[in-house]
């Protein structure tokens, strides 16, 4: 029913803007659909519970490693959609997909849906990776006669979890921490660099106090800004 009344919805505010519907404004009222379905739901990123956001506790080291498990992958998503840059996610996926691909005709379906949603110019999902990045995948791609091979994506993959990273990542740890706090989960995080920017100092702002832990505790871990941060 999701799918019938969300394309009820486009059919209606197609049926009265005409031409200004345009896809991308298309795409932004799709993911304005899903947040209000989602809170509606109870489905929604501010609603996880103490045991979810302990999990997730546990993924705040790299992005990488958050990226690779599918249950924090999915937290981190659903963060994306509020902030309206889902995109990035949802190419991150199909690359997934697209690097499991078993046979090359399957790659070739993948890469083709990956080409029309994520790199044309003209469709509502597009990254927004630098345009050398981009004419560089489809040069390649037309030397080899429009086929995909298993790299061909991944400069693009690249480029993209560096938009994550610099769009989403940080926003996303911030929230999860400061649900640990609300929801009073016992955690601390301290600082093992002397090198800091502004996101470390708002982090060191939001925990409870410094901890004395080593980075190999079993309920610890360390990000990219050099910090160990642990979890009860």
């Amino acid at each position: 029913w999701y799918g019938l009344l969300l394309q009820a919805f486009h059919d209606t505010i197609g049926e009265v803007t005409n031409d200004k519907y345009t896809p991308r404004t298309r795409f932004c009222m799709e993911q304005l659909y899903t947040v209000v379905m989602n809170i509606m739901l109870d489905n929604d990123f501010e609603s996880l519970s103490s045991e979810k956001i302990s999990l997730l506790l546990k993924s705040l080291g790299k992005l990488e490693d958050c990226l690779e498990e599918q249950e924090s992958r999915k937290y981190l998503e659903m963060y994306a959609k509020q902030q309206f840059c889902v995109e990035l996610m949802l190419f991150y996926q199909q690359w997934r997909r697209f690097k499991r691909a078993m046979s090359s005709k399957l790659r070739q379906q993948i890469g083709n849906e990956m080409l029309r949603k994520f790199i044309d110019e003209t469709s509502e999902c597009e990254i927004n990776i630098s345009w050398v990045t981009k004419n560089t995948m489809i040069e390649t791609l037309t030397m080899n006669n429009n086929q995909f091979t298993s790299d061909i994506y991944d400069e693009c993959v690249q480029e993209c979890i560096e938009l994550i990273r610099n769009n989403i990542w940080n926003g996303f740890k911030k929230s999860i921490l400061k649900m640990a706090v609300d929801a009073d989960i016992n955690y601390e995080i301290r600082k093992t660099k002397s090198k800091s920017n502004l996101m470390d100092t708002n982090l060191q702002l939001e925990m409870p106090q410094y901890s004395s832990q080593s980075a190999d505790t079993p309920n610890s871990y360390q990000d990219e800004q050099g910090y160990l941060g642990s979890y009860q």
